[in-house]
């Protein structure tokens, strides 16, 4: 799982405390999902090292395939929260050993359904009986954007998110896909397309050249994200949850595309 992804994610670590929403689950996100769970004597398992998660309850337990990763984004062990190195797909925990459990985008980084499929499994698994898994997933558009409605969106309608127009392309690249999987060099290729001239988006928002230069952390991607439809994605949460519910994330870029997905009585 690690080592294919290594590449875009040391990109990622160069750029993390940089990354503003929807990439990065900045407020209200993080509170929106604490609301969610049981409570701070909750314990709670993070599915990745999500900085901005570390601190949800007073026992946190962060998940991550990538040493990477938990080297360089996580904000370090204390007493009341600890990183480990494992699989998703593959939690090292025993059964009913957590309250919940949350992720931001964490199941976008898999192949959908088969590995998702993999993690709601394990994720069930180590929920006690009540416990409440709480995901912000994004998921793919329901239609198809033409190029002048993406060039109006990224010159206006990412509100100057430079994170929101490059996600917005990787998004797009469902419908070139076919499917849930896609790669995001795709983004890359389409944002060379829609803006070869991108000093006019430069003007328009004020970017930096640094900022402008996030977006070419698709450039030569191996990475290959997943974005289910809405009816793909109940119907496999169903199989592993009795109760979901989808809810707002916030109000930003992107937010109707990416709820927070609320899980609830785990089927055993």
């Amino acid at each position: 799982m690690g080592e294919e992804r290594s590449p875009h994610f040391r990109k990622l670590i160069s750029v993390w405390g940089a990354l503003q929403l929807p990439l990065r689950p900045r407020e209200p996100v993080p509170s929106l999902v604490g609301t969610r769970l049981p409570g701070r004597n909750a314990a709670l398992l993070l599915l990745g090292v999500t900085p901005d998660y570390a601190d949800l309850t007073d026992d946190v337990t962060a998940v991550d395939w990538s040493r990477a990763m938990i080297d360089h984004i996580w904000p370090g062990d204390t007493a009341g929260r600890r990183a480990v190195e494992a699989d998703w797909r593959a939690l090292p925990f025993a059964d009913a050993s957590f309250d919940a459990v949350a992720a931001d985008n964490a199941l976008g980084m898999l192949r959908f359904p088969e590995d998702v499929d993999r993690v709601l499994e394990h994720v069930r698994r180590v929920l006690r009986p009540g416990g409440v898994a709480v995901v912000r997933w994004f998921l793919a558009p329901e239609a198809r954007a033409s190029d002048e409605e993406l060039r109006a969106w990224g010159m206006a309608g990412c509100r100057g998110s430079v994170d929101a127009l490059r996600w917005r392309l990787v998004l797009h690249c469902v419908h070139d896909a076919g499917g849930p999987n896609v790669a995001a060099g795709g983004a890359w290729r389409h944002f060379v397309r829609l803006f070869p001239d991108p000093c006019a988006l430069r003007a328009a928002h004020g970017w930096t050249e640094e900022e402008l230069a996030r977006v070419a952390v698709y450039r030569d991607s191996e990475m290959v994200f997943s974005f289910p439809t809405r009816d793909a994605m109940l119907d496999l949460v169903r199989r592993h949850f009795a109760e979901v519910t989808l809810a707002p994330s916030g109000d930003y870029p992107l937010a109707e595309a990416a709820p927070l997905v609320v899980m609830k009585e785990p089927r055993r």
